[in-house]
């Protein structure tokens, strides 16, 4: 028998602490065994009895098999942060790690350990004992029959809806964020695209909290298609959502007295505009006749509610900017100010005779759907002047919660981890609006309208002041 002395060079070899390249040497074992084998040569059993009192030269293998006391110890690691998107560095890096290991760290219980390969294996298998379904629309289904039998007052997933072309949209509402939907003067939705790993987006629905002078996210939808059909689904799920939760249908104030909804807002994808304005229709939630408006046409229906983003309506003008002069850029940026149908039509005009490739293409997509261009222009627009003074004018509001949302709970995340890590941000932010009513504190005393003006008026007098210094100075140095 004989022995192969001190590996190859995938072994790591330290002597007196200093790193050593590992050599190959062959040396004679003095360690004998005894094999006994069955006559029989189907019978693979085999008796091996060593030679007692010489024991093998070989050299001890590295102690990489994690025991059973350091397995616990990190799986009581993993539990403490819970399993739901846990990942090895997050496990590594916890303040809860370091307090269960009374300070070290989990290389440091045991040098198996080391081997990122065995901690990484040890919070997938915690995943799996969390989700045996898997991490997908599996997992989803499985979460949603769960939701069924629990009351509608702790159901958090609402509807899956699957289509033969595999697009699905997944509703998802927390039920006292819900009833505050009810109360808003307006929404405000978006897609972010960064959240779930794969093709599934994130859409959300935002409202802003008078009282709290809060923006808050009351629903999300979770989506693999942006198309027309899709945001049938989208919508018409929202709506059945609040309607069950809160036993009231969610109308906008100009189809419906009673209600508080005064518009929506969102940027300039057609498609999610375009599926409210069939849902509103399918569901009869909006009067045969307004005025003198036949009200059953998509276009003209979303003329009464929807605003878009004039931020996005910037960008779009800013492409083009490398292919215009100044005067013509400036000017197609003019648009949402105008205030005379004059003025409209003169921009009309312009963009039509335009022989510009670039600008005829953006053009031809804002007149390709009616509703775009009113609903960038208040003198457009069939909403109410005072409803469109009381709306905002861009999505600032939702971006913003994207972020703050993504810093919460990080990005790239399996579909099932993502719908329940934010159904404990809706929990967490549920319980603090009603703290907050229950005490009346706001949690910024500064974000009140009264005091964003206030901020916004002491900017611009800052700006007049060194705005009139640099003239004052350019003015003196030009006299020297």
């Amino acid at each position: 028998m004989y022995n192969i002395h001190s590996c190859s060079a995938a072994r790591t070899h330290f002597r007196d602490g200093q790193h050593v390249r590992g050599t190959l040497s062959k040396n004679k074992c003095p360690a004998k065994i005894l094999v006994l084998i069955p006559i029989d040569g189907t019978d693979l059993r085999a008796v091996v009895i060593p030679k007692a009192g010489t024991p093998h030269n070989h050299p001890l293998f590295p102690r990489s098999k994690v025991p059973f006391e350091a397995a616990s110890k990190y799986k009581e690691c993993i539990t403490a942060i819970g399993p739901i998107g846990t990942t090895t560095l997050r496990v590594d890096k916890s303040s809860s790690t370091r307090n269960i290991l009374d300070g070290r760290l989990p290389q440091e219980i045991h040098p198996s350990l080391i081997n990122n390969r065995r901690r990484r294996d040890m919070v997938h298998k915690a995943r799996l004992e969390k989700f045996p379904a898997g991490t997908g629309m599996q997992a989803v289904w499985t979460e949603f029959e769960k939701e069924k039998s629990r009351p509608p007052a702790d159901r958090y997933i609402h509807a899956v809806n699957t289509r033969s072309d595999e697009t699905h949209v997944i509703i998802t509402m927390n039920p006292d964020l819900a009833a505050l939907t009810l109360e808003a003067s307006w929404i405000m939705v978006d897609t972010t695209f960064v959240v779930v790993h794969g093709k599934t987006n994130e859409w959300k629905l935002l409202i802003w909290l008078d009282g709290l002078e809060k923006r808050t996210v009351v629903g999300r939808v979770w989506s693999n298609r942006a198309t027309r059909q899709a945001f049938r689904l989208v919508w018409d799920g929202v709506f059945d959502a609040i309607q069950a939760l809160t036993g009231h249908v969610l109308n906008f104030k100009v189809f419906d007295k009673k209600s508080s909804l005064l518009g929506a807002l969102g940027d300039s994808e057609g498609a999610q505009a375009q599926g409210l304005g069939d849902v509103l229709i399918l569901r009869h939630m909006v009067p045969q006749q307004i005025g003198r408006t036949i009200m059953t046409d998509v276009d003209i229906i979303l003329m009464f509610i929807w605003k878009t983003c004039i931020v996005h309506f910037n960008r779009g003008v800013f492409v083009l900017e490398s292919y215009l002069d100044d005067l013509t850029f400036q000017y197609l940026l003019s648009f949402p100010y105008l205030e005379t149908d004059a003025e409209i039509q003169e921009y009309y005009n312009f963009c039509n005779a335009s022989s510009i490739p670039k600008l005829k293409t953006w053009w031809a997509h804002k007149k390709g759907y009616p509703w775009l261009l009113p609903s960038l222009n208040r003198q457009l627009s069939k909403i109410n002047h005072d409803h469109w003074d009381l709306t905002p004018r861009d999505t600032n509001p939702i971006e913003g919660s994207h972020a703050q949302d993504n810093q919460v709970n990080s990005t790239n995340r399996s579909l099932i981890e993502a719908i329940l890590l934010a159904r404990q941000l809706d929990s967490d932010n549920a319980r603090i609006i009603m703290a907050s009513r229950e005490f009346g504190i706001w949690e910024n005393g500064n974000n009140s309208i009264r005091a964003r003006f206030t901020s916004q008026a002491a900017r611009q007098q800052r700006n007049r002041v060194k705005q009139a210094e640099s003239a004052k100075s350019d003015s003196g140095a030009k006299k020297l």
